[in-house]
This record gives structure tokens, C-alpha cells and sequence, in this order.
């Protein structure tokens, strides 16, 4: 096992449901073989919610993933550091 991560998306945890495996960055590049946790925005922005295009968001800067908050992160390492 590697080292544990925490990865910050800028997809909704539930992000295309079913077409997850074909859209969705967090599905497709996932940690590998480690412990981790993924801190998702609760809900996309603006124009991206309900947009169904690889990555969830649309914008080319950062934008859904600036919803993620800096609590649920430290939360996400503390989960791994147990």
C-alpha cells in the first residue's frame, strides 16, 4: 500500500450515476491501491449542475471544486490518519 491521499474533486459525489465509469474523473482516477478519501462539492455551480461532460465542471478555471470546504478536507485526513 502506498502512502494514504486525500483528493479534492470538483465533481458531486454522486456525478453521472450510472455513466460514472465513462464521465467521471473521481471514478476513473482514483487513488490506486491506497487508502484515500475524495472531498466532492456538495452540489455544482451555476451552469455546470446538470451538465452531464466529463469532469462535471465546464469552467477552465477553478470553479465547482472552490465548494469543497477546507473542514471536509481536514476531515478527510484525519479520517486516514486513524
Amino acid at each position: 500500500m502506498g502512502l494514504p491521499i486525500v483528493m479534492v474533486s470538483q465533481e458531486e459525489d454522486d456525478f453521472c450515476g450510472d455513466l460514472a465509469g465513462v464521465f467521471s474523473a473521481n471514478q476513473r482516477f482514483a487513488p490506486w491501491q491506497t487508502n484515500h478519501v475524495i472531498c466532492c462539492p456538495d452540489e455544482l455551480m451555476d451552469d455546470c449542475a446538470g451538465w452531464m461532460g466529463y469532469g462535471g465542471c465546464k469552467k477552465e478555471y477553478s470553479h465547482c471544486i472552490c465548494r469543497v470546504k477546507p473542514d471536509e478536507i481536514v476531515s478527510g485526513v484525519e479520517i486516514l490518519l486513524q
